[in-house]
């Protein structure tokens, strides 16, 4: 499988913001600052400004944002309860559907399924390149105790390789 695909990891969108302990950019959440179909000029911070400008030199058909906290699998769109084309909605509900089995989550839409979310990565990809764009919420707990990452890493084990093999 892995010999198969070419797989890219970004382990975090704001560098920085990580070591600093921090959440917002200049004051803005990197999770919400994606131009979307919505508000196409909005302008990202310089962290997401760089993904945006990665993703757009490669030809990615699938991707999964991982945050922590709510147990949910989902799919754009986040900004608006408008689902987007019927067949696009079809498989990649399908997919979310299949991704959440194993742990029980939640799964659908971005939008319908935790709250309406202007601004994220999911909507930009599918919206640019119609990019099978995930969006994952793993676990109970936003700051999990240390000694549970082992088993929030072998939760989301499942849903990741469900989400590759799909391709």
């Amino acid at each position: 499988m892995v010999e198969n695909h070419v797989i890219y990891f970004l382990p975090m969108a704001s560098p920085d913001g990580f070591a600093n302990r921090v959440r917002y950019v200049n004051g803005k959440d990197p999770n919400r600052v994606f131009p979307w179909p919505g508000n196409p000029n909005a302008k990202p911070i310089d962290c997401i400004e760089s993904w945006m400008k990665f993703f757009d030199a490669h030809n990615f058909i699938g991707s999964m944002d991982i945050h922590a906290y709510g147990k949910l699998a989902m799919y754009p769109w986040g900004y608006t309860t408008e689902a987007p084309q019927t067949s696009d909605a079809k498989e990649m509900n399908e997919l979310v559907q299949f991704m959440a089995q194993e742990n029980n989550y939640e799964a659908g839409q971005i939008s319908t399924t935790i709250y309406v979310a202007q601004g994220n990565s999911a909507d930009y990809f599918y919206w640019k390149k119609k990019t099978r764009a995930i969006a994952v919420e793993l676990t109970e707990s936003k700051i999990p105790d240390p000694k549970r990452i082992p088993a929030v890493v072998n939760e989301a084990r499942e849903m990741i390789w469900r989400f590759i093999e799909h391709f």
